[in-house]
């Protein structure tokens, strides 16, 4: 009796209606330990994960909603120590890959069809022992960056920097915050939002930006 309800359990998980079923797309072993996901408008779907071929390399590829491999996998990192990817979309036809090595950040940008548009690149950004990171793109096609710090003189901060494609840094600032959690930021038609916490007086804060790094009235605002 309970393997019958199994089973049927099972046929209804794997068969409702505008679901697929599970497909494998990433057949490395601890791949999927830190892996992003993005899709473009033509439904490819680019991912980004640490363990490239079982190694501590960045790699990426391209799968179709039915799990064909339409861009095989390759190392888009460096071939050093690599981690911590993520990924968002530039524009409706492209993608932005950011990850770090050795404190450092580096992207690439690919087009829909897994074509490179910026090739591995640095960010003009100083580096960070932090791990806790975020980004974002504006319609602009602009790369804004919230990268938490801790320096020797000027303590504990988040840097916000917004970049071309091409990694040229147009603006920066430093937010006070809190270097061992991770930012959070997200663009909204022509408003960068940023929460990140605050160190004191622990909490969760938000600062709100427009596209050409202008702070708003809504500036270190306590969100509890």
């Amino acid at each position: 009796m309970i393997g019958q309800l199994l089973i049927i359990a099972w046929t209804l998980w794997t068969h409702v209606q505008g679901w697929t079923d599970p497909i494998e797309v990433i057949d490395h072993w601890g791949s999927s330990l830190v892996k992003k996901v993005c899709v473009t408008p033509n439904d490819h779907i680019h991912q980004a994960w640490v363990g490239f071929e079982n190694s501590a390399r960045v790699g990426y590829n391209i799968v179709s909603p039915s799990g064909a491999i339409l861009v095989p996998d390759q190392m888009i990192s460096n071939d050093a120590f690599a981690g911590y990817p993520q990924m968002a979309s530039l524009g409706n036809d492209s993608v932005v890959i950011m990850w770090q090595e050795s404190s450092c950040f580096w992207f690439q940008v690919r087009d829909g069809d897994g074509n490179i548009v910026t090739p591995t690149t640095q960010l003009p950004v100083p580096p960070s022992s932090r791990v806790n990171y975020d980004f974002d793109c504006d319609s602009l096609k602009r790369i804004h960056l919230g990268c938490a710090q801790l320096a020797s003189t000027d303590g504990e901060f988040v840097l916000y920097t917004v970049h071309n494609i091409d990694g040229t840094c147009l603006f920066q600032d430093t937010i006070p915050g809190d270097s061992y959690y991770e930012p959070r930021i997200h663009i909204n038609g022509n408003r960068v939002h940023i929460k990140y916490e605050a160190n004191p007086p622990w909490r969760t804060m938000y600062v709100q930006y427009d596209l050409e790094g202008m702070s708003l009235s809504i500036r270190l605002c306590s969100l509890k």
